[in-house]
């Protein structure tokens, strides 16, 4: 997750998804603010919502209370994420994407490539279209 200048205010307090222990679930809407969400005591701040973020908040909260700060938002039930035969329109759209590229690539020519990462909750894996690929044996 990057957080920067871009990031506008608005935006940051919108996209705020505390996540606490098991025993003790605070809905989305209670944090929708820095003051309420400052106001709650977490054990640990996960800052990233991603797949790597999400798993250990979940790992972290079955024994103690977890906040989770995540710059992008959350779209439940979108068909641009869940849906397999919308591969790829995602991509480059900014409400999902972060948009990033590469530096000029002197083996292609100083072209720029584009690096899509998700700029939602879930991270890059909202971008992969629900494939699975296999490693390779060799």
């Amino acid at each position: 997750m990057v957080l920067g200048a871009a990031l506008t205010a608005a935006a940051f307090v919108a996209n705020i998804a505390p996540l606490v222990s098991a025993s003790h679930l605070i809905a989305r809407d209670t944090a929708s603010n820095p003051s309420s969400f400052s106001s709650q005591t977490f054990d640990y701040i996960v800052v990233g919502g991603g797949t790597a973020g999400l798993t250990l908040a979940s790992k972290l909260a079955e024994s103690a209370r977890v906040g989770i700060i995540e710059a992008g938002e959350y779209f439940p039930d979108d068909p641009l994420i869940d849906v397999p035969k919308n591969f790829g329109q995602n991509n480059g759209n900014p409400k999902y994407d972060w948009r990033f590229n590469t530096t000029p690539q002197a083996m292609l020519n100083g072209r720029v490539v584009p690096h899509p990462r998700g700029k939602v909750v879930g991270g890059s894996t909202a971008l992969n279209y629900l494939v699975f690929n296999r490693g390779s044996k060799t």
